[in-house]
């Protein structure tokens, strides 16, 4: 069962989103479709987990939903029909003035369990869980944008908190085509890193490997490309994007005996239907 706090943060995240949409929805431009939508297929090709050298193939689901100021999609890196991004989970729109924007979202953390790659065998499961996200976004001109985010464990389940800080450099062409490079920062606080990246004297004697400790303090340096594109097919609208990107694991997710590559590269694909 849920403690007092965790049940009381739940109500106070629920009001706030609610208070959210209906301030959100008043504000929401004139000139922008108020609602939108998009549904398709992700492949990915990566990590089974942060430093694993057991690389796959995932194909999922994808695409989101959007009424004015709120958005709630299963997963990130879309993009609604004006090249706003679009946060991961449930998310809005909190306050835009000028060139800045604050946000705040609720997203599921589906944890990690052991059968997700032979490399975490005897490390157990991390328990799922809710993440309250407050983000904050600068747009200095059209070609730059700069971003912020702190995360939490809603649910008090052990997931600590993680940060980010990244820059995006956008190249747009006509309506539907863009090229955006970016470069993103992580940390995490020690409840974070000692869960995802630590093995306890439980884990090492059930997993062979020796214990860690894993402290607080940056997790890990992404660099990624991503190209999209919009295009008509059968009378429909269409949207497909083609990404790579790079990560260097940095601290102690770099130094954990569960690492066994420090850097690694992904690449995903995706193609949607808009309506």
């Amino acid at each position: 069962m849920l403690g007092g706090r965790a049940v009381t943060a739940c109500w106070w995240w629920g009001l706030c989103l609610c208070a959210v949409c209906d301030g959100a929805l008043a504000q929401a431009e004139s000139t922008a479709p108020r609602f939108e939508g998009a549904v398709g297929l992700t492949l990915r090709h990566g990590p089974a987990f942060l430093g694993s050298s057991d690389m796959g193939y995932h194909l999922t689901p994808a695409g989101f939903l959007r009424y004015g100021r709120i958005t709630l999609t299963g997963s990130g890196g879309f993009t609604t029909r004006t090249s706003e991004d679009v946060e991961r989970g449930l998310a809005a729109e909190l306050a835009r003035r000028g060139k800045f924007r604050l946000g705040v979202g609720l997203r599921f953390d589906p944890g990690r369990t052991a059968s997700e790659s032979p490399e975490l065998a005897g490390m157990g499961d991390i328990r799922s869980t809710v993440r309250a996200r407050w983000s904050a976004r600068w747009d200095p001109n059209p070609e730059w944008r700069l971003t912020a985010g702190i995360s939490n464990d809603l649910l008090g389940h052990g997931g600590g908190f993680v940060s980010d800080f990244g820059a995006t450099r956008r190249w747009q062409w006509g309506q539907g085509e863009s090229l955006a490079l970016g470069a993103t920062l992580s940390a995490g606080g020690a409840r974070y890193m000692q869960n995802w990246h630590g093995v306890t004297a439980a884990q090492s004697r059930d997993s062979g490997l020796p214990a860690f400790k894993a402290t607080s303090g940056l997790r890990d340096l992404q660099l990624s490309a991503v190209w999209r594109t919009e295009f008509q097919a059968w009378g429909q609208p269409f949207g497909a994007s083609l990404g790579v990107g790079h990560t260097r694991l940095l601290g102690s997710a770099a130094d954990s005996p569960l690492t066994r590559q420090r850097e690694f590269s992904t690449a995903s694909g995706a193609v949607v239907w808009r309506f």
